[in-house]
């Protein structure tokens, strides 16, 4: 199709093309000398074909149309070919596209989180959760996720990976002083979530419900510039008369340090009321000794103050305890009196 004219008894001068079309000419192509831009700007044109000076054609030797359809619009849309109405003259028509079968045919990216109100979920979100057990995210969970509590034995569950688009990321934030598991779907461990830190997981391939994801996390809040660390103190006196294995623990001188290795150390005041006899201590990993951390010490007197210490680089994996342990010979009462034990992370 294109724009044909003839005249109909005088030359017809368009000055916005700088051209006249001299008479008799019948089905001239003015759109293959002309662009459809300039033929738009041309309002003589327009006014001489409405005017019927000029009779217009969609096609060389096809039917005249009426002079008044004529649009100075309509070789542009022509070429676009876009909208409703007649073929030669459709009028531009703009959607919603969450209306009606538009939207329809977009289901299969809704599903996938694509929504009204949440493209991708990228809004900047923020979910904070007491957690006292599991967490399951799904398609429709935030991004970000801040988790809260004191109960241990927390576990997050990432939703079914083929629910997702591959790209996905979540943002957990553990504000507690617990460690948490993060999970895929299906209740396979992926990582633990230290405590008081964020971690970032991306999904790299959604081809199964767990999925596969790369993950890191951050501390988000520690001590003197992103060291940790644990330190436990007492100066009540502990009392102890244990002679057997394992080794008496003492009250509250038990950490769960978040995974990563440590050094350890630890340092008591203590007596023993009957001489001569020996006691004996030692740190405790998971409720079994740590062989080269037993020492033994000698009573030369009674009553007599003794130091006790003992050091080690232990490495944990999250859940596993730290603490320290005693043991007395055959008679006597050993009192552990002021004591430290401290943790310092050196390593992941």
């Amino acid at each position: 199709m294109g724009l044909y004219v003839s005249t109909t008894g005088a030359d017809a001068s368009i000055p916005e093309l700088g051209f006249t079309l001299t008479h008799p000419s019948t089905d001239y192509d003015l759109s293959a000398q002309f662009s459809a831009e300039d033929l738009k700007g041309a309002s003589t044109l327009t006014a001489l074909i409405r005017a019927g000076t000029l009779v217009w054609k969609k096609t060389s030797g096809g039917a005249a149309e009426t002079p008044t359809d004529y649009d100075q619009d309509f070789v542009d849309v022509e070429d676009e070919n876009t909208g409703v109405g007649a073929l030669g003259d459709r009028a531009l028509v703009y959607r919603n596209v969450m209306d009606g079968s538009l939207a329809a045919d977009l289901g299969s990216l809704v599903v996938r989180g694509l929504t009204t109100t949440n493209i991708l979920r990228e809004v900047p979100t923020i979910t904070a959760t007491t957690l006292n057990g599991t967490l399951t995210l799904t398609v429709a969970s935030t991004k970000f996720q801040v988790l809260t509590g004191t109960a241990t034995g927390y576990s997050v569950v990432l939703p079914n990976a083929t629910t997702l688009l591959n790209g996905w990321k979540y943002e957990i934030s553990n504000t507690t002083n617990q460690t948490i598991a993060i999970k895929t779907n299906g209740g396979a461990l992926l990582f633990t979530l230290d405590r008081v830190s964020t971690g970032y997981i991306s999904l790299i391939n959604n081809g199964t419900a767990a999925g596969t994801w790369v993950f890191w996390q951050v501390l988000t809040s520690s001590i003197a510039s992103g060291i940790i660390n644990y330190t436990v103190t007492s100066s009540t006196a502990f009392a102890s008369t244990n002679r057997v294995n394992p080794y008496q623990l003492i009250t509250g001188f038990q950490v769960t340090p978040q995974a990563g290795t440590y050094a350890c150390w630890y340092n008591a005041s203590v007596y023993y009321t009957t001489t001569p006899k020996a006691h004996f201590w030692a740190f405790y990993k998971a409720g079994t000794i740590i062989t080269e951390t037993m020492r033994q010490q000698d009573t030369a007197h009674s009553n007599q103050t003794m130091i006790d210490t003992t050091m080690s680089v232990t490495s944990f994996n999250g859940s596993e305890t730290m603490d320290v342990r005693v043991k007395c010979d055959n008679t006597g009462t050993l009192t552990v009196n002021a004591r430290t034990m401290i943790l310092i992370r050196i390593g992941a």
